[in-house]
């Protein structure tokens, strides 16, 4: 439920409307919101906020209209917080995402959502093309954060503006075409803040379309492609950052490359085409899970994504992927991450973390478990596996030496990711794991 019954006292103290100049073509100024403000009365409030959004009306085409002045007017008000105003910019995002939520059970949720998300989406490209000066990095984040919250119920729309944020070599298809008219300059400048949000956007779009079966078809396949070569150039390190970068520095990619790997291994694909190459997905997963040769070295919550990526894989979108191969890697790598917990030198820092990760890894391993055509191999592995991630504490019950026995007698299908890939297989030992900040 939203916490304002109305719209108008939203624009509180944080929010500071400025006389702005003429600039680029469908530039949002003070006079445009202000107009929504004044459009969206009471009525089309109530309408939109207690009960189209909510998800129990079915939407009519007399309903877009108000649907897509709320979004308007939602989505301008980033433009306008004042950064140095004190949770202006969280009573904001509470608010939006309050409505986005709210309807999340309702038969119709989506259909409100189809029309919300398109309108914003166009609204906050609009509002990236010309942002207030002392406002630019701020409404960027911003703008990522929301787009994220409406990519993790599945929203195509958001891509259109996800990708640019993210990547900015990227060409956005159709974009010009989605849009309707001439595209705002945004000028591509390098916001870590809004790239980590941008992936993590990509991750909930993937992890929303891959959980249900019945979902639609993309109505832009290109979107896909794109996000998916995007995510494995940043994955590649372009700007080189070393191991020998500041701490904050190393931090701060760590947390966008973890996304980056959650959003790959949500897509479910083992490989796919691009042009005439291919992007090896779960190559590049069980790199970072071996962490060898990976630069800047990969913390171990990387690691554990990347693993989870692996067992989410569907063998079924590349024909020729081995997934007993994928199984043993991460089999491998339970049993380093246990006996990782069970050093008693250097203590622990983290344990509640480790069990934390574990847990996740444990859950990812279990619906692989029942997944079509899995070998008996694959589940074995993901037994004795799941066991030691779930009783990290009591090595009687999870005794991580029987899954590395089993691994040493027991021999994959497959000495590769891929068996028309020569190149495919991962001959660097396992770096042994640690926790962050462990020398």
């Amino acid at each position: 439920m939203l916490a304002l019954s109305h719209p108008r006292s939203l624009l509180i103290a944080g929010i500071t409307f400025l006389a702005i100049g003429a600039g680029i073509r469908a530039e949002i100024t003070e006079n445009d919101v202000t107009k929504w403000r004044t459009e969206y009365s009471k009525e089309i409030a109530d309408l939109v906020e207690r009960d189209l959004s909510k998800g129990k009306t079915q939407i009519q085409p007399e309903h877009r209209a108000k649907i897509e002045l709320a979004a308007k007017y939602y989505t301008a008000q980033v433009k306008f917080v004042r950064p140095d105003a004190e949770g202006a910019m969280n009573r904001w995002f509470r608010d939006i995402s309050s409505l986005i939520d709210q309807g999340k059970e309702g038969e119709f949720h989506q259909q409100f959502l189809k029309v919300f998300a398109a309108q914003s989406a166009k609204t906050a490209l609009n509002v990236l093309g010309s942002p207030l000066p002392d406002r630019k990095l701020q409404t960027e984040v911003n703008v990522a954060r929301l787009l994220a919250k409406l990519a993790e119920y599945g929203q195509e729309d958001t891509l259109y503006v996800l990708l640019t944020i993210f990547d900015s070599t990227t060409e956005v298809s159709r974009q010009r075409e989605w849009y309707g008219e001439e595209l705002p300059e945004f000028k591509k400048a390098k916001n870590e803040g809004a790239i980590y949000y941008a992936a993590k956007g990509l991750a909930g779009f993937f992890a929303w379309r891959n959980r249900d079966s019945k979902v639609a078809p993309m109505e832009n396949k290109e979107l896909e492609t794109q996000a998916l070569s995007a995510l494995v150039r940043v994955l590649h390190n372009p700007e080189g950052i070393s191991d020998d970068a500041p701490d904050d520095r190393l931090d701060g990619f760590r947390v966008m490359r973890r996304e980056v790997i959650r959003a790959l291994g949500q897509s479910r694909y083992p490989a796919t085409k691009v042009d005439k190459e291919e992007l090896q997905i779960a190559l590049e997963l069980g790199r970072i899970v071996r962490a060898a040769k990976v630069v800047p070295a990969p913390r171990m919550d990387e690691r554990v994504e990347a693993a989870i990526g692996l067992a989410l894989l569907d063998p079924a979108l590349r024909k020729g992927y081995e997934p007993e191969y994928a199984a043993r890697e991460i089999g491998i790598f339970v049993y380093l991450f246990a006996d990782r917990y069970n050093k008693r030198e250097p203590a622990l820092k983290s344990p509640a973390l480790m069990s934390l990760l574990g847990v996740r890894l444990a859950e990812a391993l279990g619906r692989a478990k029942q997944s079509k055509d899995v070998s008996d191999y694959q589940k074995r592995i993901a037994e004795l596996s799941i066991t030691v991630l779930t009783n990290l504490k009591d090595v009687d019950k999870g005794n991580p030496v029987e899954l590395r026995d089993f691994l040493e007698k027991n021999k994959p299908n497959a000495d590769a990711f891929y068996k028309d890939v020569e190149t495919s297989s991962l001959t660097d030992d396992l770096v042994p794991v640690k926790e962050h900040g462990e020398k």
